[in-house]
Formats: C-alpha cells, sequence, structure tokens
C-alpha cells in the first residue's frame, strides 16, 4: 500500500480538479471543430501531449519545491514525460507541420508566469489558478481554430472559450473560499462578485439582445452563482464541505458545461 502511494506521489499529480481543467476545454473544442470542419488527425498527439505534459509540469513543479537531497525519485517521471512530450510533437510535426507552433505564444508566457510563482512560494494564489485556468481554456482555440492560418471560430464558438475561462476561473475563487480561505470573507465576497459578473455577461451576450452563445449559459452560470452563495452560506452555518464533495459538484457542473459549449 505504501509502495503504491509512493508511486503515485512520484507519478500522478495530485491537483484531482485540474483533471475537468484540463478536459473539458480539449473536448469541448474538439467537437466544436468536428461540428465545423470535422477534426484533423493531428488532435490524437495533441491530446497526448496535453496530458502528459501537464504532467511533465506538474512534476516540474515539485522539482522545484523539493529540496536537492530528495530530487533523485523525480528523475525518472520528469524524464519519461519529456520523451513522451517530444514523441507527440514530432507526430504533431508529421501531420500538420509547425502551424500549430504559433500557439507557443500564448502557452509560453503562461508557463513561464505559472513556474516563477512557484518558486515564489505563490502557487496556491488566486493569480497562478488563472493562470493556468488561462493556459487550459487556450487550448479550447487550438483545437477548434487550428493552426496557420487559424481558422475563425466565428461569434458562438469564440465566446464559448471565454465563457469556460470564467466557469474555470470562477471555480479557483469558489474552492479557495469554502478550503484554504474559509475564514476571510473577502475570499467569499470575491468569489459571489465574480460569478455575478459573470452571468451578467452572459444575460446579455447570448440573451435576446445580442444571442452570441446558447441561452443555456445563463442558466449555467445562474446556477454556478446560486452554488457558490449556498455553499458558503451553509459552511458558515456549520456545514463543513470536504474537497471530495466539491469535487463531485464541480464534476457535474463539468459536464454541463460541456454541453452549453455543444448548443
Amino acid at each position: 500500500m505504501t509502495g503504491s502511494r509512493n508511486w503515485k506521489k512520484r507519478w500522478l499529480p495530485n491537483q484531482h480538479g485540474a483533471w475537468a481543467m484540463l478536459v473539458v476545454p480539449f473536448v469541448v473544442g474538439a467537437l466544436t471543430r468536428q461540428r465545423a470542419t470535422g477534426l484533423p488527425l493531428w488532435w490524437i498527439p495533441l491530446a497526448v501531449l496535453w496530458i502528459v505534459g501537464y504532467c511533465l509540469f506538474a512534476q516540474t513543479v515539485t522539482w522545484i519545491k523539493t529540496p536537492a537531497r530528495r530530487r533523485a525519485g523525480l528523475r525518472t517521471p520528469i524524464l519519461t514525460y519529456l520523451a513522451v512530450c517530444a514523441a507527440s510533437g514530432l507526430a504533431i510535426l508529421a501531420l500538420h507541420g509547425l502551424c500549430l507552433a504559433v500557439w507557443l505564444v500564448g502557452f509560453v508566457p503562461l508557463v513561464v508566469v505559472a513556474l516563477a510563482l512557484v518558486r515564489n512560494h505563490e502557487e496556491r494564489s488566486v493569480t497562478s489558478g488563472m493562470t493556468t485556468v488561462a493556459a487550459a481554456c487556450l487550448m479550447f482555440y487550438v483545437l477548434r481554430c487550428g493552426g496557420w492560418p487559424p481558422l475563425a471560430p466565428g461569434l458562438h464558438d469564440g465566446l464559448t472559450g471565454l465563457l469556460l475561462y470564467g466557469y474555470f476561473a470562477g471555480t479557483v475563487l469558489h474552492v479557495k473560499s469554502l478550503i484554504r480561505e474559509r475564514n476571510d470573507p473577502a475570499a467569499a465576497r470575491n468569489s459571489v462578485l465574480w460569478h455575478a459578473a459573470w452571468f451578467a455577461a452572459a444575460v446579455v451576450l447570448c440573451g435576446p439582445w445580442l444571442g452570441t452563445g446558447s441561452p443555456w449559459w445563463i442558466v449555467f452560470f445562474a446556477v454556478a452563482l446560486a452554488r457558490t452563495t449556498a455553499m458558503k452560506r451553509l459552511q458558515d452555518n456549520g456545514l463543513p464541505f470536504r474537497p471530495g464533495t466539491l469535487g463531485v459538484v464541480e464534476i457535474v457542473l463539468s459536464a454541463a458545461a460541456i454541453a452549453c459549449g455543444l448548443t
């Protein structure tokens, strides 16, 4: 049992909530691209690169935070992930050339900022969370728009990526207000204000006035706002929420986000 735990610690990221953030924008981007023009084969090695690349990033973060004398156990996972990422990159290059490399203009600064925050012991900060969410949601546009010249996503699909960012960034604030910053009234207030602002944006952008997105986003953000308000009130009244409970709620909302992104 101990060996199993050690293996997981060495090889698998311990940020369980990150998986929905990784998967949902990728899936919605792929399915909207399929609907628009058909999905090219390079999405398969890109999926491997995306998931394994996240594992590489997470283990790099662990490497930075680990004292030098204890880093030896991380070397094999990091080198393995590097090799898989390199192979995936070569497969993308063979299928699509260098066209997708244009997106590095967006990803590289976000990764640099995220690692700099780790160096400054701020990996749990709101800024760090918003940065990683931005990288995750940028992948939606990689799938939807492809390489160079990019395929224009149109107003509907272009807005979908932004709304996904609104949801996942709000989740960062929501979880912090219930776990690490549960005793800070400002954290709860920021979470409610963020969700209220995105609900208002959804009403304007997806309502009858502009109609550039699915009206289901209005319902979605209304539910997200109600969830963060109600759960914080319940917690203040003595009902604690475990991370697992929060995870179940976010799995349901993530599935709903996929549905909204495809309508």
